[in-house]
C-alpha cells in the first residue's frame, strides 16, 4: 500500500508539472514566460538586508495539500521541474527518450514533518525540451466579462490558475465576495488590498459585496449577471459565469469557439454534466464548473427580469439552475452544447482523460 500510494503522489507532481508548462506553451502571452519557469535555486538569499530562507523557491513547495489526500506516512516524495524552450527550426519527436531517472531520489516526509519540504537544489537540474518556437500573438479579450463568487481565501487558492489564462488578456473578471463559512465579515480593506494583489499580476479584477447582505451563495450566483452586466463595457459582448475552480487552458480557443456565435442574437452556451443522475434531475442545462456563456443579447433580457426571476425562484435551486429557469421561463432560448466545455463530474483516476490527446476549453474541480 505504502509502494503503491508513493507512485501516486510521484506521478500526481509530474502531471501537474506537464499540465502548467503545456498551458504555456499553448497560450503564451509574455517574451518572458520561459525565463520565470527556470527553477531558482535554493539557497539563502539577501533582500533588504535580512535573510530569505531559499526553500520557499519552487524546489521546496509547500506539501499541506498532501493532508487531504489521507495518505499512510511515511510517504516518498520526489520533483523534477520540465522547462519547454522554444527553439527556432527545432523538430521533437512525440516521444522523449531520456538517458537517466526522470526523478531525483526521493525524500522521506513523516506525518509530524513541517508543511514545507525542502528539496535542495531539486536534486537534478530541469528538463529542458526544445520545441519549435512559435510567434507570439499577444490575446485581445476586451469583450469577455467573467464572474465568480467566493471567499477571499478561495480566491487566493484560485489566484495561481486565474492569473494563467487572465492576465494581460483586456477580459475582466467580477468576483462577488461572500462571507467565509467562520461567519467573519470582510471588510472592505481586505477586499481593495487583494483587488490590488491581482491587478499587480495583470489581471483586471473587480472585488464587489454582495447585492444584499443577507442571500444566499446561489442567489449570489445568479446575482453575477447582473453585477457583470451593471458593470459592462462598451465592447463587452459576452457574460461568463464560472465557480472559483474552473479553469480554462487557452483564451485564444475560448475566444475561436465563440466567433462562430453572433453575440447580438440570444445564446446560453455551456455543457451539461457527464453524470447521468444530473443530467435525468436538471436536464438541458449548462452546469457553472463549465463555464455559463451569455450573450450580451441575453444578458440585456436577463436584467431586465431580474427581480421577477429572483421572486419566482425555488429557495434550493442551485445558482446555475436558476440561470436555467429564468432563461427557459423568460425567453425563447435554448441550451447551446459546446462539447469541448467540461463540467468534470467524473471520479477515480483521470488519466485517460488528460492523456486523450483531446483539447478541452474548459476544466474544472482541479481544487
Amino acid at each position: 500500500m505504502l509502494h503503491r500510494r508513493s507512485i501516486v503522489i510521484v506521478f500526481c507532481l509530474f502531471l501537474l508539472s506537464a499540465i502548467i508548462l503545456t498551458i504555456h506553451q499553448i497560450d503564451k502571452r509574455s517574451p518572458g514566460f520561459i525565463e520565470h519557469l527556470v527553477p531558482s535555486r535554493p539557497g539563502n538569499k539577501v533582500q533588504d538586508g535580512k535573510e530569505i530562507d531559499g526553500s520557499t523557491g519552487p524546489c521546496g513547495r509547500g506539501t499541506a495539500w498532501l493532508a487531504k489526500m489521507d495518505l499512510q506516512y511515511p510517504i516518498s516524495y520526489a520533483q523534477r521541474d520540465i522547462i519547454v524552450r522554444p527553439t527556432s527550426g527545432a523538430q521533437r519527436k512525440s516521444m522523449t527518450k531520456l538517458n537517466e531517472p526522470l526523478f531525483p531520489q526521493a525524500k522521506q516526509l513523516l506525518a509530524d514533518q513541517e508543511s514545507r519540504l525542502e528539496l535542495r537544489d531539486c536534486q537534478q537540474e530541469p528538463l529542458i525540451l526544445d520545441v519549435l518556437d512559435i510567434p507570439i500573438i499577444p490575446v485581445n479579450a476586451s469583450q469577455m466579462h467573467f464572474g465568480i463568487a467566493t471567499t477571499l481565501d478561495r480566491l487566493a487558492d484560485s489566484t495561481p490558475m486565474i492569473e494563467r489564462w487572465l492576465a494581460h488578456t483586456g477580459a475582466k473578471l467580477f468576483v462577488v465576495v461572500i462571507k467565509p463559512e467562520n461567519g467573519n465579515a470582510t471588510t472592505s480593506d481586505q477586499m481593495e488590498r487583494r483587488q490590488s494583489e491581482l491587478r499587480e499580476r495583470g489581471t483586471d479584477v473587480t472585488l464587489l459585496p454582495p447585492l444584499k447582505e443577507e442571500e444566499s451563495y446561489t442567489e449570489t450566483y445568479f446575482s453575477l449577471v447582473k453585477v457583470m452586466y451593471t458593470h459592462r463595457t462598451e465592447e463587452a459582448t459576452w457574460f461568463v459565469l464560472m465557480d472559483d475552480d474552473t479553469f480554462f487552458p487557452s483564451m485564444r480557443s475560448l475566444l475561436a469557439m465563440l466567433d462562430k456565435y453572433d453575440p447580438h442574437r440570444e445564446y446560453w452556451i455551456g455543457a451539461i454534466s457527464e453524470m447521468w443522475w444530473s443530467v435525468a434531475r436538471y436536464g438541458m442545462m449548462a452546469f457553472g464548473g463549465a463555464g455559463i456563456f451569455l450573450s450580451r443579447a441575453l444578458a440585456a433580457v436577463i436584467d431586465d427580469v431580474y427581480e421577477t426571476c429572483t421572486t419566482e425562484m425555488h429557495p434550493a435551486a442551485g445558482g446555475d439552475e436558476r440561470v436555467m429557469r429564468c432563461v427557459y421561463g423568460h425567453t425563447d432560448t435554448k441550451l447551446t452544447n459546446e462539447p469541448a466545455l467540461h463540467q468534470m463530474d467524473i471520479f477515480g483516476d483521470l488519466s485517460g482523460v488528460y492523456e486523450s490527446g483531446r483539447l478541452p476549453l474548459s476544466l474544472h474541480h482541479w481544487k
